[in-house]
């Protein structure tokens, strides 16, 4: 219940920007964007990020081919034992040459009750279009988390392959790698060996678009395969916490 009352609240929220007019911004052809969903569980990487559902919602402004947006999901509990809200900044610059799509910019992590872990984040993405969309993009952290989880040279990359179906199914799949900067400071490994380089996790999803009351609704099916080499206990280890498969369960409402 408390996580359904959440969800109402927010998605009156974003309601309510939705709806908002202003005439002399539209005027110079800044557009806005809203969406509210709720997930099973929050898988970030591979990594559980809370315990049971989360909610989830972002809000966004975009001029030309800029777009600001702030997006936030109820997360763990940290270790005063408050509900950590995790909520993300980012700013992006997008485009398309003839067929091939350019994305750069970057974003800054933020976790309400665990402001340790706050870490900024660049990226940039490219992809190509076809029937079958290939793509790839490469995140880079340039600065140290304060509890020096997210280190300085840190970098993920993701392998992409997207189609839509005839009856507007959408597909997708994803595999990542990652390159971890030497964990030395501030961080005392449960296993010596849990940060593994190289291929970490497969990432098949699939969603389908709605429209009802104006409204596009999209349900959502993924799942997480971690295929990181174990680690000297057995177990398997992504920004060094256990993975295990998920699949993930979700709704999501765009305005």
């Amino acid at each position: 219940m408390k996580q359904m009352r959440l969800f109402v609240m927010a998605l009156g929220a974003v309601m309510a920007v939705g709806t908002m007019s202003v005439p002399a911004v539209q005027a110079a052809d800044v557009s806005y964007g809203a969406d509210v969903g709720m997930v099973s569980k929050y898988i970030w990487r591979g990594v559980t990020q809370s315990t049971g559902s989360a909610v989830q919602g972002d809000v966004s402004a975009a001029y030309g081919g800029l777009t600001a947006s702030a997006w936030f999901s109820n997360s763990y509990t940290g270790v005063n034992g408050f509900p950590v809200v995790e909520a993300d900044w980012t700013l992006d610059y997008s485009g398309s040459y003839d067929k091939v799509g350019y994305e750069v910019g970057g974003l800054y992590y933020t976790y309400l009750n665990d402001s340790g872990s706050n870490f900024p984040e660049v990226y940039a993405a490219l992809s190509y279009d076809a029937l079958i969309v290939p793509s790839i993009k490469v995140s880079y952290t340039p600065a140290d988390s304060n509890s020096k989880y997210y280190k300085q040279g840190d970098t993920w990359i993701d392998l992409g392959l997207s189609t839509v179906l005839p009856g507007g199914v959408s597909l997708a799949g994803t595999v990542s790698f990652a390159y971890w900067k030497k964990k030395t400071t501030g961080i005392s490994p449960r296993v010596p060996d849990e940060w593994k380089k190289g291929v970490q996790l497969v990432t098949l999803s699939m969603s389908k678009d709605y429209s009802v009351s104006g409204l596009t609704v999209t349900p959502s099916l993924t799942g997480t395969i971690p295929v990181v080499k174990k680690s000297l206990d057995g177990n398997k280890y992504i920004y060094g916490a256990q993975v295990e498969p998920e699949v993930v369960v979700g709704a999501n409402i765009s305005f």
